[in-house]
């Protein structure tokens, strides 16, 4: 299996995805066999290609538990972009014990090189790892013209199938999350944040609370078959790499293997003539996208637990692209993201543009 390289300010660690995808870029017949139907009639089912990727992707996941997928650390630890200086030092085995690397943390359990935005405003939510952050977005499809929109604060528990309608099932989202829970997310908004490959992959609780639901979701069935399949891909996958942007149609990141952690929230210091306390959820949803071994939830956070905004670590992320969706309850946010002076908006990339499986051999 080929392994992930960094060159400069560039790397491939997404084009094992972006290769096989070409199997079924506008080719119905290659997403019948990957999703499991029969190319010649999608109405009979065909487990071959589901089992074929199933086997697929639990050899990458122990050939990215094995000393030989180390082979190309190295390269990653000396490239600047990845700031090894900020991480716990360590010998990494395996490509996924890099992949997976902690960063150093004071005496309190914050993180020097992560500063939480104002720790004694409980109202101010931070990023729950480093991401590209993006608002959900409204798929419309209108006499068969489809149309994208930005989410205006409209989430449903409907269950959305094809590209219609609210881009996001909550219902099924939220798994086994209780249903007087779930019904507190109708009206409310979310966030999709993308995780780079190059980038830190644990991922912390974005605000102060308790848990009051957590879960682990396989993937591993015969219907869970995550963006293989997905029809559109390189618009899926941009040469940024922001795969949860503007247009994504979140409704299928139901089939893919999945954490689920809802916090209840109780904001008292709030600005302005408010009420003295206001309460909400958040949902903190872990994707892991196609070759991702696993999502790993941290086993000391259980149900009941107090969570800190920033430092409480809810798990991490193996090899693969992945993401994290934030669901917040009817009233606590808008959908925009919002930031304040000081804090990072964006990185400057310096060189080269991203490589992609068409850039010329250098």
């Amino acid at each position: 299996m080929a392994l992930p390289e960094i060159r400069g300010t560039s790397d491939n660690a997404l084009d094992g995805i972006q290769y096989f995808a070409w199997l079924y870029y506008h080719n119905q017949a290659g997403v019948n066999f990957v999703q499991g139907r029969y190319p010649a009639d999608s109405s009979q089912p065909l487990e071959t290609g589901v089992e074929f990727l199933y086997r697929f992707t639990q050899q990458m996941r122990v050939f990215m538990d094995s000393p030989a997928s180390a082979a190309k650390v190295p390269e990653w630890v000396q490239d600047p972009r990845i700031e090894i200086d900020k991480y716990v030092p360590t010998k990494y085995d395996n490509w996924n014990a890099f992949f997976a690397r902690r960063l150093k943390q004071n005496e309190d359990g914050s993180y020097p090189s992560r500063p939480v935005t104002m720790p004694d405003h409980d109202y101010v939510i931070v990023a729950p790892t480093d991401c590209i952050m993006n608002p959900l977005v409204q798929v419309l499809s209108e006499d068969k013209v489809i149309r994208r929109q930005l989410l205006e604060n409209p989430l449903r528990l409907d269950t959305v199938l094809n590209v219609k309608d609210i881009p996001v099932s909550v219902q099924d989202l939220l798994a086994n999350t209780p249903e007087d829970v779930k019904k507190s997310f109708v009206g409310g908004s979310g966030l999709s944040c993308i995780l780079m490959p190059n980038t830190y992959h644990n991922f912390h609780s974005p605000v102060d609370g308790t848990v009051v639901h957590k879960e682990l979701v396989s993937s591993r069935t015969k219907f869970a078959v995550g963006t293989f399949g997905y029809y559109d891909w390189p618009n899926w996958v941009p040469l940024s790499g922001n795969v949860g942007g503007p247009g994504t149609d979140f409704s299928q990141f139901q089939l893919f293997q999945r954490g689920v952690i809802v916090i209840r929230v109780e904001y008292a210091n709030l600005p302005g003539e408010k009420p003295e306390k206001l309460t909400g959820y958040v949902a903190v949803i872990p994707v892991g996208l196609d070759t991702v071994g696993s999502v790993a939830l941290a086993d000391e956070v259980t149900v009941g637990s107090k969570v800190r905004k920033g430092v409480t670590r809810f798990g991490n992320f193996f090899f693969g692209g992945s993401l994290n969706i934030l669901l917040f309850s009817k009233g606590m946010v808008t959908p925009a993201v919002q930031t304040r002076m000081g804090n990072q908006i964006g990185i400057i990339n310096i060189g080269k543009a991203p490589r992609t499986p068409w850039s010329p051999v250098e």
